[in-house]
């Protein structure tokens, strides 16, 4: 997720607000503590696709 995020020119916090959570959460998805709930996974997919 963090090469995606990077790739589309996104800060931690920018990527964030894009997508209605907290950056902690962010971190936490980007490091593998959590797994993102599917409302967000779908808007996830279309970064994670590149």
């Amino acid at each position: 997720m963090i090469k995606a995020r990077l790739f589309h020119g996104y800060t931690k916090r920018e990527f964030a607000k894009h997508l209605g959570v907290h950056e902690r959460t962010l971190f936490d998805w980007e490091n593998v503590r959590k797994i993102p709930p599917d409302k967000h996974r779908v808007i996830l997919e279309r970064y994670l696709d590149i």
